[in-house]
């Protein structure tokens, strides 16, 4: 087996100790976790200015990566719309729910020299590169 991803488990210390009890020494060990560290107040401005084509799936930020007719996807000519949870309130949310339960996390896979942090303000591709580079 070459490997595995999970994405958003364990989302709490208790899912992440249950695990390693379990899985601590076999072939489904957890061996790298990636913390993609944001600014939150850009958190937010990549947010709320996201929309998406509900019809192809494109995504544009009205400020740094706008369609070239406002509104409109420039893929299928679609109206692009702003998802029902891109707001503040809703991060705000997402927010406390992550530093409430996740955050602990941190500094349990730091604790045990398996956690790896990115920074994901940096551009798609560098982040990208990053990840690779970290799970090598």
């Amino acid at each position: 087996m070459n490997g595995f991803i999970f994405d958003g488990f364990p989302r709490t210390l208790n899912q992440a100790i249950e695990y390693d009890k379990k899985h601590g020494n076999d072939s489904f060990k957890i061996d790298k976790v990636i913390y993609l560290e944001v600014d939150e107040l850009k958190l937010l401005d990549r947010i709320v200015n996201r929309r998406v084509c509900p019809k192809c799936g494109a995504s544009y930020h009205l400020i740094t990566s706008p369609s070239e007719v406002e509104g409109i996807c420039d893929k299928c000519s679609s109206e692009l719309v702003a998802r029902s949870d891109d707001n503040a309130a809703s991060l705000k949310a997402r927010l406390n729910d992550f530093n409430e339960l996740t955050f602990p996390l941190i500094k349990y896979y730091s604790d045990s020299s398996r956690l790896v942090k990115i920074n994901a303000m940096n551009d798609i591709d560098k982040v990208f590169k990053d990840i690779i580079e970290a799970v090598k």
